[in-house]
Formats: C-alpha cells, sequence, structure tokens
C-alpha cells in the first residue's frame, strides 16, 4: 500500500462549483486498495464513497502540450481531493497549472462543478411502455435454415457461377499497371453475391466458369492506395453450389441434440424468444432511466459530448493506415462522417446520461457492496479467465480497474432495485415479469455496458 505524498484544500465559491488548490509530489501514487484487499472506495471518503476520476481541461494551453506523467499526476490529484473533501462532481474540471516543477513539483488549482443530491423518486409511480414479444414462424425457420447452412457441403459443378454459388480463385490488382503491395490473392473462397470482397466482384464472377479469367475496375478499400482505382484480374478455379442436409430428425440430433425436428422448431423458438425478452427488459432498463432524468432534470454539457467526439476521431486517425483519410474510412465502413459523428454523439449521450442517473441511484438509495457479493465478482471473473481469485485482484490492482469494477457493482444493484420497483407493460397493456431473466447476483454487465459502440 502507498500513501500520496499530496495536500489540498477546497474552496466553495458557489452553490454549484469549487475550486480544488492542490499540492503534491509527481512520481507518487494513490492508495487504491485497503490492506485486506478491498477496494478503497469502501472506506466511504467522498460524497459517491469512491475515487472519482474526472475528466479535465487544461486553461491557457493545450492538455497535449503536458507530459504522461504530469497529465496522470493532475488526474490523481483531483480523484484524491474530490474524495478527501467529500464533494460530489460531475462533467469536466478546468485545471490551472499555478506551479510545475517536472520531475518533483506540482501545484495547481481544478475547478470542479459540483454534483446535485437528487431525492429518490417514487419508483413504483413510474410506468415503461415496450413493445410486446411477437416470432413469427419464418423467424424460426430462417434460424433453422442457417443452422442448416453451417452443415453443408460444396459439391463442385461444371455450370456457370450463379448467386449463392461458391467460386474459388485468384484475385491480382495493379495500378497502371504496377502491382498492388499485398493486392495478390490466391485460393480465395468466396460466395457469390455476398458483398465481402470488392466492389463489381459479385457481378464480375457470375456466369464465369472454372478456368475462365477476366480484368474488371475496382475501387481499393485498404493500404496506401485506398479509394484508387485499380484493374482487378480474376481467375476461376473451381465453382461450387451448396448443399443443405435435409431436415430430418436424424438431422435435429446430430445438429443440436433434439430429438425431432419439432423439437428443434420448439427449442428454437424458445431461445429466440428469450432473446427478445432480453431485449425488452434492456428497453424498459432505457426508459425507466431516461424517465428519472427528465424527473431530475438532468442533461449533458454539449462541450463534454464534443470533448468525446474529438477524442475518438483522433483515436480513429492515430489507428488508420497512413493516407487514409477519415471520410475514406466511414465510405469503406457503409457510413459517412457525418452519420457516424451523429450516431456516436447519441451513444455517447445515451451511454452518460445514464451513469449519471445511476451514480444519483447509488447516492440516494446509499448502496453498499458486501464483501461477498464483491468477492463473488472476483470468482466469476476468475473462472471466465482461468485464473486463480488472488490472481484476478492482482491484475485488477496493477491495470487500476479494481474500483471501476466495484463502481460498476454498485450501479447494477441501484439498476436491478429499479427494475423491480417501477412498472414494465407492453404496449398492449400487459404487466410484464422478467423475474426469470434477472441474475440472482447483481451483474455488472447489465449496467448500460451492454450498447455496443458505433463504429
Amino acid at each position: 500500500m502507498k500513501k500520496t505524498r499530496m495536500e489540498s484544500t477546497i474552496e466553495v465559491v458557489s452553490l454549484s462549483q469549487a475550486k480544488l488548490s492542490v499540492h503534491m509530489s509527481l512520481g507518487s501514487e494513490v492508495d487504491d486498495v485497503l490492506p485486506d484487499g478491498r477496494p478503497a472506495a469502501e472506506r466511504g471518503h467522498g460524497a459517491h464513497g469512491e475515487r472519482v476520476l474526472l475528466p479535465f481541461r487544461l486553461c491557457g494551453s493545450d492538455r497535449a502540450s503536458l507530459s504522461p506523467a504530469v497529465d496522470a499526476a493532475i488526474s490523481t490529484g483531483i480523484a484524491e481531493a474530490v474524495r478527501e473533501h467529500q464533494v460530489s462532481v460531475r462533467n469536466f474540471a478546468e485545471v490551472e497549472i499555478v506551479e510545475l516543477d517536472e520531475p518533483r513539483l506540482l501545484r495547481f488549482v481544478a475547478t470542479v462543478d459540483l454534483a446535485p443530491e437528487y431525492a429518490l423518486p417514487d419508483l413504483s409511480a413510474i410506468v415503461v411502455e415496450v413493445d410486446p414479444v411477437t416470432l413469427p414462424d419464418d423467424e424460426v425457420d430462417e434460424h433453422i435454415e442457417r443452422v442448416r447452412a453451417r452443415f453443408a457441403f460444396l459439391n463442385e459443378v461444371s455450370r456457370p457461377a450463379e448467386a449463392g454459388d461458391f467460386v474459388r480463385m485468384s484475385l491480382a490488382a495493379t495500378v497502371d499497371g504496377a502491382d498492388v503491395e499485398r493486392g495478390q490473392a490466391d485460393d480465395v473462397l468466396h460466395e457469390v453475391g455476398s458483398g465481402h470482397l470488392l466492389q463489381g466482384l459479385d457481378e464480375a464472377v457470375v456466369g464465369m466458369v472454372s478456368g475462365a479469367r477476366k480484368t474488371i475496375k475496382t475501387r481499393l478499400v485498404g493500404g496506401e492506395l485506398a479509394g484508387q482505382e485499380a484493374d482487378l484480374a480474376i481467375t476461376v478455379s473451381s465453382v461450387a453450389e451448396r448443399q443443405l442436409p435435409p431436415l430430418d430428425d436424424r438431422f435435429a440430433v446430430a445438429a443440436t441434440g433434439a430429438d425431432t425436428v419439432e423439437a428443434l422448431r420448439d427449442a428454437v423458438a424458445t431461445r429466440l424468444t428469450r432473446a427478445r425478452r432480453s431485449g425488452q427488459l434492456y428497453a424498459a432498463r432505457d426508459l425507466a432511466l431516461q424517465e428519472i432524468a427528465r424527473i431530475w432534470g438532468m442533461a449533458i454539457p454539449a462541450e463534454m459530448l464534443e470533448e468525446a467526439l474529438a477524442d475518438r476521431k483522433k483515436d480513429l486517425e492515430d489507428q488508420l493506415n497512413e493516407g487514409v483519410s477519415l471520410a475514406e474510412y466511414f465510405s469503406a465502413a457503409g457510413t459517412t462522417e457525418a452519420r457516424a459523428d451523429a450516431e456516436f454523439l447519441a451513444w455517447t449521450r445515451n451511454r452518460l446520461m445514464a451513469e449519471s442517473v445511476l451514480d444519483g441511484l447509488v447516492d440516494a438509495m446509499d448502496i453498499k457492496v458486501t464483501e461477498r457479493e464483491f468477492a463473488t465478482q472476483v470468482i466469476q471473473q476468475a473462472s471466465s479467465t482461468h485464473l486463480d481469485a488472488e490472481d484476478v485482484i492482482e491484475r485488477l490492482m496493477e491495470s487500476d480497474t479494481l474500483t471501476p469494477m466495484y463502481t460498476k457493482l454498485r450501479r447494477a444493484k441501484a439498476l436491478a432495485r429499479v427494475l423491480q420497483s417501477v412498472v414494465i407493460k407492453d404496449t398492449n397493456g400487459q404487466v410484464i415479469d422478467f423475474d426469470d431473466l434477472r441474475p440472482r447476483t447483481p451483474d455488472i454487465g447489465c449496467s448500460h455496458d451492454d450498447a455496443e459502440q458505433p463504429r
């Protein structure tokens, strides 16, 4: 256990704002874990009872100008000061560096917005409506057909290729007569009409037979020449059609273990219905949190969304190959930059709003996490990673994720109480019971972390 050599004071300048003056030695670390292995959050420091990692902006300068050590020290200093003075904060911290003598001394003032304390609403009075679960027979049939497709085999044919066939071919791309680096591929198996490869390829191979050759114009989608027009030479070595196994009891047993085709259909219908009911539960979760946010008058500051979008674009640019623009990346992904930005902002706003509501509920409900609950999460993670619990705790400590795990667990407990208390109906007026879908122990995976981030 390491102690931070740090001093801090607080000046409350208004009902909604405070200034944290921090004086710290660089290179020191925050005490994140108690001697018994529990997160320091359980010590009860701070209004949220946990270390708060608050994003910050640097006054009068670009944050990128800071060294990694100083940047990390400022984040650490804000987090420790917030915990020490037991304040609830939100949004960004505005940081002014007063003195910096790297690598020894750092003094700064962080202006933070104080988060209001929320009164717990009457959850039983909140009614949310979700779409009813429907499962047409053709969806069951489509799922079974996909299972059959996984057990299909390919039979070579001598006729021209058609949509749905599989062709084995060689590809070679050139630009102005010069070979494209990594633009050649042999023995490529491709489903005609799937659209998985280059533009124009599916249309070109329709009608080709084994041994046929053709050259088409296409646009490259990767590498330094992404977006440029290229000549693509296609040589087909074989054409095969997919043959599905017969849909009978033998297939049902071999593919899924069901005794009969009818038992297979029942099992598929049960699984698809459960998946749709899970979708209902997630929709009810989102609607309930949105209603609580409305009652509390919560809003996500525009500057926070703009900062998140800027960070995302920078991360994308860093990951892209040299010479590939964001516009080309989004075009290859089948979207536009403007549409992708709008989707990301909507996703970020929903995520931040849900986290803010859950944090407010944690305070209003005075949510605690028992040692047994925390140990259960560690054991579950150990089981999924095939590690000992002690190794998992050590890795969580090394990666600074022990406290975030604790935070997620408290949010999950708050969310479980919400879903047990609000009234959930479908649009037909039928009250829905989700008891069979709720985990017996708090599930940190349901605390609004399941939503996939847009590309």
